[in-house]
């Protein structure tokens, strides 16, 4: 069962980057293994968010654990960007109070984001 096995602690750094101050530790049944983003890790959160204003109102802190998690897994592990979607989708669907909708959503618009940022 995929789940979170520790919490998100961060320190804001006041350049829209945030700080990891204990590493966070999860579980995905997708890439059966556990994924810990170490302390010091370094993430701007949902990146994805800021470049859509609509969704930024509505999610803007939703899921940031699911997002440290997909941050890490793109700048520091040999995974492709399709299977780190794969695992925030699943990291979102295990986060205490994000329903359905707003996975769904954000996924979408993760998704959406990596397809356009190929182009940039």
């Amino acid at each position: 069962m995929s789940l979170y096995l520790s919490e998100l602690f961060l320190r804001c750094r006041g350049d829209d980057k945030w700080e990891l101050m204990a590493p966070l530790t999860y579980q995905s049944d997708f890439l059966g293994q556990h994924i810990v983003v170490p302390k010091g890790y370094v993430t701007d959160l949902n990146t994805v968010n800021r470049r859509f204003p609509v969704i930024y109102s509505l999610f803007h802190d939703v899921g940031n654990s699911a997002a440290v998690i997909h941050d890490f897994l793109l700048t520091d592990s040999h995974i492709l960007r399709v299977d780190a979607d794969e695992v925030y989708k699943e990291a979102l669907r295990v986060t205490p109070g994000v329903p359905r909708w707003k996975c769904a959503i954000m996924t979408m618009a993760v998704k959406l984001y990596g397809y356009f940022r190929r182009y940039e």
